[in-house]
Order: C-alpha cells, then structure tokens, then sequence
C-alpha cells in the first residue's frame, strides 16, 4: 500500500500550494472590503476537507479513505471546470481580485514595465495564471491521486484465506 500513501503525500504538498495562493488572493480582496471571497470558500473548503481526510486515512492505511477519493476527484474536476470559465462563484471572485489589486496599487515588474505593461494588463496576466494554475493543478490533483490511490490500492496481492479445519 506504499504506491496509495505516495499519492496521498502529493495530495498534502499539493495542498500547501494551493492554500498559500488562494489564501494571499483571499486575503487582498478581503482587506479591501469585497465579500466574494466568502462564496470561493464555500466551494472549495467542503472539497479541501473531502480530499484532506481521504488523504489522511490512506495514509493511515483505512479502507474507507480509498472510497473518498472518487467523489472527492469527481468534486475536484467540478472545481477545475469552475475556475477555468471562470464561473460563479470563481469570477466574481478574479474580478474582485483585480479591483482590490488596482486599489492597493501594483508594482509591474521593471522588465514588464520597459516593454510597456500597465497595471491592468499585469493583474490580468495573474488572473489568467491563476485561472490556468487552479484548473490544471486541480486536473494533476486527480490524475495523480486517482491513479495512485485508486489504482494503486486495487494492485494489492490477494491475501490467501486460511484453511480450515
């Protein structure tokens, strides 16, 4: 069960990532003053835990966190589509989070600046990173944790049944 407990260790790495981004744009919306942020952590906290206690159980080698990878990785492909077309409550969200970016003020990388690069042309760029990060880091979220937690606790060796007498 070692292939099983691989997979769920990428799923945790995968997951700090993931919170340290969504948790900086949360944070710069939410300082100042939008309340979208509360619709995207409505959506993606039920998910985060889903995959954080299948996660866990397979680790600890229980059956039952085998069986929360399906409908977690079905709920995940849900989040990938959401976020890549930007659908509610994803999209107000990015639009909140470039409003709140221009607010704040933006500092465009010297190397952007020179080739002529506005501020809303680098806040679009994040988002667009954003929107494609969160939806393929989602789908390599499934395809790794589904191939190795699903596949990898079927290739188990049968244990033979004890003789009896």
């Amino acid at each position: 069960m070692l292939i099983p407990r691989i997979g769920a260790i990428f799923l945790l790495i995968g997951y700090g990532f993931a919170l340290a981004q969504v948790g900086r744009l949360m944070y710069v919306v939410a300082s100042e003053g939008f309340s979208s942020w509360a619709g995207v952590a409505i959506l993606l906290v039920p998910v985060g835990a889903l995959g954080l206690v299948s996660s866990l159980l397979v680790m600890w080698r229980k059956p039952l966190g085998v069986r929360l990878a399906w409908p977690f990785c079905a709920l995940l492909v849900v989040v990938a589509v959401i976020t890549f077309f930007e659908l509610p409550p994803v999209g107000a969200f990015l639009d909140d989070y470039e409003r709140a970016s221009l607010e704040r003020g933006v500092d465009v990388p010297p190397y952007q600046a020179d080739r002529g690069v506005t501020e809303e042309e680098y806040i679009e760029s994040q988002i667009s990173d954003v929107r494609s990060q969160g939806a393929l880091g989602s789908v390599a979220a499934v395809v790794v944790y589904g191939a190795t937690v699903l596949r990898g606790s079927r290739s188990r060796p049968k244990q033979p049944k004890p003789a009896k007498a």
